[in-house]
């Protein structure tokens, strides 16, 4: 999908320096290295940043390369994501150009497919308002979400654009990112299985978004593959007896 000529863009990666990212499974290559050749893909100028601890200290340097490259609009995602999409970006630019909006993100898709756009102006509004009316907000710590958490705390103020999924596939939960050990086992499982149809480095870019998901939501290695959690309840010893509650059993067992 074309972009305009007179919407110059940056990609913004955020390294958060975790466990996965480096491990080279992917034929010799990590999640970082694929997500920045998918990056480099789109045409735009890609820089890495890390260190940002708060979302204040997140915008303040979003801003300054926005500013430092003169750019219109900002693509930001994480870089770990080496599923990034060039069709999905290409899409959410054009959307955003189309509809002049401050703030676009993609709905429905699985998570590390899509980077969020965010205009030029609205990173400086963010960054100040980060500092005073939503400060408690900014001083939260960066998470994948930072700037949609900014955007929600007066919604209404903001053009807000969406890039909607043909499918709806969050209630699958998944996302293909290398911050936790189960979203890492997931992208392996993913990335064997279309290894073979995108064999460059930057050809998992160009891939059809609605293939791979619609490939992963069929996958049950993707679907189920570790524990995220586990219930823990804690309680008090109880005097009922019931025979369907495991605990007097349990207690009687540990304490006669």
């Amino acid at each position: 999908m074309p972009i305009k000529k007179l919407m110059k863009s940056i990609v913004v990666l955020f390294d958060e320096k975790n466990l996965y990212e480096d491990q080279k499974v992917f034929d010799g290559k990590s999640a970082k290295e694929l997500c920045r050749a998918a990056a480099e893909s789109f045409g735009f100028e890609v820089c890495t940043i890390s260190g940002c601890q708060t979302i204040t200290e997140l915008l303040e340097e979003l801003d300054k390369i926005c500013s430092e490259s003169k750019a219109d609009s900002l693509v930001f995602s994480y870089a770990d994501c080496l599923f990034l999409n060039k069709s999905l970006t290409l899409g959410l630019l054009s959307t955003h150009e189309d509809y002049k909006a401050e703030y676009t993100y993609a709905e429905g898709y699985p998570e590390g497919l899509a980077p969020q756009i965010v205009d030029k102006g609205t990173l400086v509004i963010l960054k100040e308002l980060s500092k005073t009316t939503f400060k408690e907000t900014g001083l939260q710590k960066v998470s994948r979400h930072s700037l949609m958490d900014m955007i929600k705390t007066d919604i209404n103020s903001y053009e807000v654009e969406t890039l909607l999924a043909p499918v709806d596939w969050r209630l699958l939960r998944y996302s293909f990112d290398c911050h936790k050990k189960e979203n890492f086992i997931a992208c392996q499982k993913l990335y064997s299985q279309f290894k073979s149809v995108y064999k460059e480095e930057e050809a998992f870019a160009s891939a059809d978004p609605v293939e791979l998901s619609t490939a992963a939501a069929k996958n049950i290695e993707i679907l189920k593959t570790i524990p995220a959690f586990y219930n823990l309840q804690l309680a008090q010893k109880c005097q009922g007896k019931c025979s369907y509650c495991p605990y007097p059993a349990a207690l009687k067992q540990k304490e006669g």
